[in-house]
C-alpha cells in the first residue's frame, strides 16, 4: 500500500518564479528570497554532484532531461539509477551506512523531494516532498519543513519534522492516515505535535497560531540536534530540537526586530533580509544567532542564547 502511496500523485508542477538571476518564492511570503549557497535553480547548467569514500562512488549527471544518479560500490557491479522526474536539480548527496540521502529540487526551488536510496540494491527505498530538508552531519536524520502546496493556498504554517534514514518508509510514517499521502506525510512531528489521528493542517492556520521558518534548519557538528528560528503571531524564537530523545526546546527572542528578522512586519530601519541571512551555530554550551544585513549595513547582529536557558516549547 505504500509503495502505491509513493507511486501516486507525482505530476507536481510548480511555476518558475525568477527575476534578475535570483530565485524568489512568492507563495512563502514567510520565508523572503531564496539565495543559496549552492546556487541558482539552473537545471541545465548545474554541476553533477559527486560522492566517494572507502565503500561507495556515486555521481549524478543528466541523461536529456532526465537525472542519473551511478553508483560504484566498492568490489561490486556498477549501476544506474534513473531518479524521478519531478527531481531537477540535486543539491545534496550523503551517505548513512547502505543509505544514500539525496535531496534536490523541483520545478523552480519553490519545494525539494528527498529520495532515500539503498546503494546496494541500486533502488528507491523511499521518496518524500519537503521545504528546506536539512541532512545532518552522519547522515542518519534529515530535518525539514512539512510539504504542503507551493500556490494556492493561504495560511501556510512551518511544520518541523525529522527522517531517519535508517528506519524503514513504514517507521517514518507513524500517524499516516489511509487518507494520507506518503509523500508529505512523513516523520517524526517535533513542533507542533501530530495528533493522535496525524498531522494537523499547516495551511488555512490563523496568522496568529501559524508557525513560520525564518532561518535554515542548521544541525550540531554532532549529528544530535538541530536549531531553527520559528516565528509565531509577533513572537520569535530559537527552536532546539534534539530527535533521539523526543525533546524540542525553545528560546524566546526578546526583541526580534532589533535583528531584521525576516518575514516580520520591517522595523525602521530594516532591510529586506532573506531566511537564508540568518545563521544558526552550535557550541558546546549555546547557540548563537546572527542576521548579516547586507552591504552597507553594520556587522552582522547577533545573540549567544546559553543552553541553560532553553525550556521546553510549548505550543500555543
Amino acid at each position: 500500500m505504500l509503495r502505491t502511496h509513493l507511486r501516486a500523485g507525482l505530476s507536481l508542477t510548480l511555476a518558475t518564479a525568477f527575476a534578475a538571476g535570483l530565485a524568489t518564492a512568492p507563495a512563502h511570503a514567510a520565508h523572503g528570497t531564496l539565495r543559496v549557497a549552492a546556487g541558482l535553480f539552473q537545471p541545465a547548467q548545474a554541476a553533477p554532484l559527486q560522492l566517494a569514500d572507502s565503500e561507495l562512488r556515486a555521481a549524478t549527471r543528466r541523461d536529456g532531461d532526465a537525472l542519473v544518479l551511478d553508483l560504484q560500490p566498492a568490489g561490486g557491479p556498477a549501476h544506474a539509477l534513473a531518479l524521478p522526474e519531478e527531481l531537477q536539480q540535486v543539491t545534496a548527496l550523503r551517505r548513512h551506512g547502505e543509505r544514500l540521502i539525496v535531496t534536490g529540487w523541483m520545478n523552480s526551488a519553490l519545494a525539494s523531494m528527498v529520495l532515500v536510496v539503498d546503494w546496494r540494491r541500486a533502488e528507491l527505498a523511499d521518496q518524500f516532498w519537503a521545504y528546506a530538508p536539512s541532512i545532518s552531519p552522519d547522515g542518519s536524520l534529515v530535518a525539514f519543513e512539512r510539504f504542503y502546496p507551493s500556490h494556492g493556498v493561504q495560511g501556510e504554517e512551518s511544520q518541523y519534522r525529522v527522517y531517519r534514514t535508517a528506519e524503514s518508509a513504514q517507521a517514518n510514517r507513524p500517524t499516516l492516515a489511509a487518507t494520507g499521502s506518503a509523500l508529505r506525510d512523513v516523520g517524526w512531528a517535533a513542533l507542533p505535535a501530530d495528533t493522535a489521528s496525524g498531522p494537523r493542517p499547516n495551511t488555512g492556520v490563523g496568522a496568529a497560531q501559524a508557525h513560520h521558518r525564518l532561518s535554515p534548519l542548521v544541525w550540531s557538528a554532532d549529528s544530535t540536534r538541530f536549531a531553527v528560528v520559528d516565528g509565531q503571531g509577533s513572537a520569535a524564537q530559537v527552536l532546539l530540537v534534539t530527535p533521539a530523545a523526543a525533546l524540542v526546546q525553545a528560546h524566546p527572542i526578546t526583541s526580534p526586530d532589533a535583528l531584521c528578522l525576516p518575514g516580520r512586519s520591517a522595523a525602521k530601519g530594516c532591510p529586506v533580509v532573506p531566511t537564508e541571512a540568518v545563521s544558526l551555530q552550535h557550541t558546546t554550551d549555546a547557540v548563537a544567532l546572527s542576521v548579516d544585513l547586507g552591504r552597507g549595513q553594520a556587522r552582522p547582529r547577533g545573540l549567544r542564547l546559553p543552553l541553560s536557558d532553553f525550556t521546553a516549547a510549548v505550543d500555543r
